[in-house]
């Protein structure tokens, strides 16, 4: 009986991870149209993707804790450079969409 709770738990799962419409996190070359770090500490970017069909446009996008420093300071490099970012993010997050990976493209 045990190895059939196991087995069903298991599938159930697996089915979950595998559900049609749900995105994985992706890549995405961008402009940095303002960014800035709201009260309670989070940063947030306002990026447009650089791309003939565009994903989004001046969309909100906030950084992990763990690389907002970094995030901040890749954001106003590019605003003062004019030079595009790779960002690495996942649209369908709940909420604003968080940044997981941001990165400055050199022209």
């Amino acid at each position: 009986m045990k190895h059939w709770i196991y087995a069903l738990a298991l599938f159930v799962a697996a089915s979950t991870w595998a559900l049609p419409g749900q995105a994985a996190p992706a890549w995405y070359t961008c402009e940095v149209d303002q960014a800035g770090v709201l009260s309670n500490g989070v940063l947030t970017v306002k990026l447009t993707h650089l791309a003939e069909s565009q994903a989004f446009k001046k969309k909100n996008f906030r950084a992990e804790k763990a690389i907002s420093k970094q995030s901040l300071a890749v954001a106003l490099s590019a605003m003062a450079a004019n030079l595009r970012v790779r960002i690495k993010a996942d649209l369908d997050s709940p909420g604003t969409p968080r940044l997981l990976r941001f990165e400055l493209l050199a022209d």
